[in-house]
């Protein structure tokens, strides 16, 4: 009996610890970024350290900026709920909401963000409620104003699905629906991400 207790109980440890995803590894001394899916994002401490919460309510995986000095994430990230973004500084240990509810469209929410420099981010903003949506139209954000802009807004039938980044270049994967808006097809747009950098400039 026994046994069994101490098995079932080391199984729901190996079930908590394999929940945590690590993003990365000592990015400001002494604490490892933490992230369990759609629950917690935190800075474990090593070496004795005490743990730093950053986000419990259901935030979507962080993104790390290109200096390593600071992260972005949407919260909540749920199925019709308004998520709004937040940037969290590593250094100086603090948050900041960067997209409210009152910055977003009515009735929309921040579906992805990404950093394209440390002072732009690109995001999707498409519908919270009602039919379902791959995303949206895509904007930029001025990480020191945070001024938020329309970079392009699609036909009905087109949505902006995902952004990919690699090395120099941003990959847009647009969704483009039939016509009941059931099923779609995926086509890539690719950019130099100096080029776009100007343009938003």
């Amino acid at each position: 009996m026994k046994r069994v207790l101490f098995i079932k109980m080391l199984l729901v440890i190996l079930v908590v610890m394999l929940s945590f995803t690590v993003i990365a590894n000592e990015l400001i001394d002494d604490f490892e970024l933490q992230y369990q899916a759609e629950e917690k994002i935190l800075l474990e401490g090593l070496d004795g350290e005490e743990d730093i919460l950053i986000n419990d309510d259901f935030p979507s995986e962080p993104k790390i900026a290109p200096s390593e000095s600071k992260i972005v994430f949407i919260s909540p990230y749920l199925w019709e709920m308004i998520g709004e973004v937040y940037l969290y500084d590593l250094e100086e240990q603090e948050e900041k909401k960067i997209v409210s509810r009152d910055d977003l469209p009515e009735q929309m929410t921040a579906k992805e963000v990404k950093w394209i420099t440390d002072d732009y981010l690109l995001l999707i903003i498409g519908k919270a409620y009602g039919t379902p949506s791959e995303g949206g139209d895509l904007y930029w954000l001025e990480v020191e104003t945070n001024e938020l802009y329309t970079v392009s807004k699609l036909e009905k039938n087109k949505e902006y699905k995902s952004i990919k980044l690699k090395e120099e270049e941003i990959i847009l994967e647009m969704a483009i629906f039939d016509e009941q808006h059931l099923e779609y097809e995926i086509e890539e747009h690719t950019y130099s991400k100096k080029d776009l950098i100007k343009l938003l400039e």
